[in-house]
C-alpha cells in the first residue's frame, strides 16, 4: 500500500524560492523608478500653482511681477513660503526676473533623483513661445531642451509658455511631463 506524500520536496520549495526571487529583482526596480516618477510629478503639481499665479498675474497686468510680494499681494499666493518644501523632498525656488522655476531635490528623495551628494534639478522656464529643439546630442542629462523663440513682451496679456530647459540633470525617464 502507498503512503500519501505529506509536505513538499526540498526541489519543490527551491522552485518557489526561485521564482519568488526573480519577480522580486524584476518589482524592486521597477517600484523604485515608480517612486521616483510620483515625486517628480508631486513636485510638478506643487510648482503648477506657482505658474498660474504668475500667469494671472502677467495677464492682468501685462508685465512680470516685480517681486513675489508683488504676486503674493495679487493672489494671495504664498510662493516665498518653506510650505513649498515638501517632506523634504524637494525645494522650490522661484526667479521672476527671468521668469524661472527651479526645483531641487533633496537627498530625502529617492536615490534615482540624485546621487547622494548632487541634487537632482529640473527648471521651468515662461517665455513668449517655446520651441522644441529635440535631444540634442551633447545633452547627456535633460530631454527635449527647447528654445525661447519669441521672449515675453511687456504690454502682451497673453499667458506665457513655460517650458523644461536643459539644464536640468535629471535623467530622461524622471523629467517632468508638461
Amino acid at each position: 500500500m502507498k503512503t500519501m506524500q505529506k509536505g513538499f520536496t526540498l526541489i519543490e520549495l527551491m522552485i518557489v524560492i526561485a521564482i519568488i526571487g526573480i519577480l522580486a529583482a524584476v518589482a524592486i526596480p521597477q517600484y523604485q523608478s515608480y517612486i521616483a516618477r510620483s515625486e517628480v510629478q508631486t513636485s510638478l503639481g506643487s510648482v503648477r500653482g506657482g505658474i498660474t499665479a504668475i500667469d494671472d498675474y502677467v495677464s492682468r497686468f501685462g508685465r512680470l511681477p516685480g517681486s513675489t510680494a508683488d504676486l503674493e499681494a495679487h493672489n494671495g499666493t504664498d510662493l516665498a513660503a518653506a510650505a513649498y518644501t515638501t517632506g523634504k523632498v524637494f525645494t522650490v525656488a522661484y526667479n521672476l526676473a527671468t521668469p524661472a522655476i527651479t526645483v531641487t531635490f533633496t537627498t530625502e528623495a529617492p536615490a534615482l533623483l540624485h546621487d547622494g551628494s548632487n541634487a537632482g534639478t529640473y527648471t521651468l522656464t515662461g517665455c513668449g513661445e517655446y520651441t522644441v529643439l529635440g535631444r540634442a546630442a551633447a545633452v547627456t542629462a535633460g530631454s527635449w531642451a527647447t528654445a525661447c523663440t519669441a521672449a515675453f513682451t511687456a504690454g502682451t496679456v497673453s499667458p506665457l509658455e513655460w517650458g523644461l530647459t536643459a539644464s536640468s540633470n535629471l535623467d530622461m525617464e524622471y523629467e517632468p511631463q508638461l
